[in-house]
């Protein structure tokens, strides 16, 4: 027990830094894992007071069948599964104690006074817990608790299972707190059902180094540590039979330099003896995963001695490398023999390059097919299995071919400015990295725009994209550890992000006739701009109408929709390829004489429906209208309608055949008289092709 409470304590110096760190808001955190016949939901409040609170007030847990048969439900059941979910009372934790080490926590952290946990076996903790009063770290010893034991969880107000499931419905559980009404409510939702059950994942086999009758184990617990919260070690001498080393589940504590990496040593009964290790997971549910791959060595006495590597000397007109060594001679009997271990960084990874161990008594060795640079180092291994190496030496042979160009260059330019460059890595062992070089124009010099190597085939760039210039250019060359330089790539060239508004256009005339108001304008001067759009609106009004937008063959337009008379506003704005406007062209006013129109119901109900071959919308209309020409105004989804087609007067369908399918398309029609004025539109119709 004692050595459980110091572990535990360790960690919770560093858990109750980030609890007091690292949430702001309250809320509640729920999970749910799903087993044959039931649910089992496992929840935490984010921070100490909300824990406090819900201590004393409770939870309730809401279910919602969302999903019965494939099918989601309209009105999604409500089932009230508890009200009052809170802590065990003190009395009734008194006999697990002695059974459950972090029951003892978990009661001290909600009932102690003064935070001691002692058990029955007369076991005292206080003198590690004495000085640890602040209700935060309470908080983390009753999470850490309830994650070790889904028991102890459910005594801690923090589980429960729901055993009334039905496999063919999913459900949302709702976990929230019971705090008074004048509190702001606090919630924890999750979605399960049946069909979520999954199989714990296998963890991947450890390392392991093998010492002097130790071993160092570590393994990855970063990808895992929204599944597993402790971990068993096992060990074997025969990989068949395992025996759990730890009788409660393992906690990453204080791997400082790794936090994602869990480390732990094991004390071995004896050196040069074969052991087998591996990792089984536990959730917070106290369910187990499937041991890892088990892996194996022995434990090795430190060798005293080392051969050290004297020359490196290239030879046999600069196609080998001949190494030398010393190794006191009366110290021969206590080694195997000998390795040479090649790499081209110092840093490695290092390879054998002798296929056979080298003779306790041999002294050199000819490398027939060294790499241009080479790092060397000798080992030395001992009698019963331990190793020795060396410092390592560099030796190089004489190089003036440079690397092949780099290829396949690839980029792309975010609406920021960041470039971000990639292409194919180069392959040559005595690579160093790459150059980048960049320039505006194809047909300029390029500047080097890497002060020292990259060392990886990715470069990022940052650059204005607020100028005239549409391209930026770039280029690519690899470096060898010689500074042997490549031809440089072809320039790969990124067209920079439209951000810059088109010019304005201007309007040239504006006139008000018997029949519409009359508008003429000159386009646009950017290059890039694609239409036009027309605005209006009435003396009076503040928004802006959508009149028509234009191609740019189009620069002039007649206004036949005013009815009212009085003064009105246009300007037209210009949008370019990247959907970039302009500001507005500066308004003109013009008075309009109002202008009597037809009643609306020349036309009746109007028909649509899909043509007989279901290859377009088909629209009808009552005849007799008298018009010279019908108007036919489209529009798709939420889009407005616009002018679209004109037929003759006298026809009283249309066919439409150009649209596609699974779009919703509106249409409204309008006649025009040959006197130039209008009827008003007709009623909106809608058909989804």
């Amino acid at each position: 027990m004692n050595k459980l409470i110091i572990v535990i304590s360790l960690f919770m110096c560093i858990y109750s830094q980030g609890v007091g760190q690292g949430v702001e808001k309250d809320s509640i955190i729920v999970r749910a894992k799903v087993y044959e016949d039931s649910i089992a939901l496992r929840w935490a409040p984010t921070n100490h007071i909300l824990w406090q609170q819900l201590n004393q007030y409770g939870y309730t847990i809401e279910r919602f069948t969302i999903i019965r048969d494939s099918i989601v439900l309209n009105d999604k059941p409500k089932f009230v599964i508890s009200t009052d979910i809170r802590p065990y009372p003190a009395n009734t934790w008194l006999k697990i104690i002695d059974e459950n080490d972090y029951a003892a926590i978990a009661a001290q952290a909600i009932y102690g006074e003064s935070f001691e946990v002692s058990t029955g076996d007369g076991a005292d903790i206080a003198s590690i817990v004495n000085q640890v009063q602040e209700q935060e770290m309470r908080f983390a010893y009753g999470l850490l608790a309830a994650d070790m034991s889904y028991e102890v969880a459910k005594m801690e107000g923090l589980a429960f299972v729901d055993t009334a499931v039905v496999n063919s419905e999913k459900y949302l559980y709702r976990v929230y707190a019971n705090l008074p009404d004048t509190t702001v409510k606090t919630y924890g939702y999750v979605f399960s059902g049946a069909s979520d059950n999954t199989t714990l994942p296998v963890l991947p086999m450890p390392k392991a180094e093998f010492g002097d009758r130790k071993v160092v184990l570590s393994w990855r617990t970063h990808e895992y540590k929204d599944i597993y919260t402790g971990y068993f070690i096992e060990r074997s001498e025969d990989s068949l039979t395992y025996k759990r080393l730890n009788k409660v589940p393992y906690v990453n504590l204080h791997n400082g330099k790794d936090p994602g990496k869990a480390i732990k040593v094991d004390s071995l009964p004896g050196n040069n003896l074969k052991y087998y290790y591996r990792i089984v997971g536990v959730d917070a549910f106290g369910d187990e995963g499937e041991p890892s791959s088990s892996i194996s060595g022995m434990g090795a006495a430190p060798v005293n001695t080392r051969a050290v590597l004297t020359n490196g000397l290239v030879v046999n007109n600069g196609e080998s490398v001949k190494l030398q060594w010393t190794f006191p001679d009366e110290d021969e009997g206590m080694i195997k023999g000998f390795s040479i271990e090649r790499s081209i960084s110092t840093k490695g990874p290092y390879k054998s390059i002798n296929s056979d161990l080298l003779q306790a008594n041999e002294r050199m060795y000819i490398d027939g097919f060294p790499n241009t640079t080479n790092y060397y180092q000798i080992v030395t291994f001992g009698a019963k299995g331990e190793v020795k190496r060396s410092h390592p030496i560099l030796v190089q042979l004489q190089d003036s071919i440079p690397p092949d160009t780099p290829m396949g260059l690839i980029g792309f330019i975010d609406s920021t400015g960041v470039v971000t460059m990639k292409w194919q890595a180069n392959t040559e062992q005595d690579l160093l990295g790459y150059r980048v070089y960049r320039s505006n124009f194809q047909s300029s010099e390029f500047s080097r725009v890497t002060a020292s190597h990259l060392s990886s085939a990715i470069f990022y760039d940052t650059i204005n994209i607020k100028t005239l210039t549409k391209d930026i250019y770039y280029k690519v060359s690899a470096i060898d550890n010689r500074f042997n330089e490549s031809v440089i790539s072809e320039s790969y060239v990124i067209r920079k992000p439209d951000i810059v508004k088109p010019v304005l256009p201007v309007f040239k005339s504006l006139k008000s006739g018997n029949d519409g108001v009359n508008i003429s304008w000159i386009n646009s001067s950017s290059s890039d701009v694609v239409k036009h759009v027309l605005y209006r609106k009435k003396e009076g009004n503040n928004d802006w109408q959508y009149v028509e937008q234009f191609q740019l063959e189009i620069q002039d337009y007649k206004d036949m929709e005013l009815v009212d008379s009085g003064k009105y506003s246009y300007t037209l704005v210009a949008v370019d390829k990247s959907g970039n406007e302009s500001e507005p062209a500066k308004p003109l006013i013009v008075n309009v004489a109002g202008r009597e129109l037809y009643n609306s119901d020349v036309f009746g109900k109007i028909y649509i429906n899909k043509s007989k071959d279901n290859q377009a919308i088909f629209l009808k209309w009552k005849a007799g209208v008298g018009a010279k020409r019908i108007l036919i105004f489209r529009g798709m989804a939420d889009q407005q309608v616009t002018l679209y087609k004109s037929i003759e007067g006298s026809l009283t369908s249309f066919n439409d055949s150009s649209v596609l399918k699974e779009i919703v398309y509106k249409y409204r029609i309008q006649a025009e008289f040959s006197d130039g004025s209008r009827s008003l539109m007709s009623d909106e119709v809608s058909l989804e092709f």
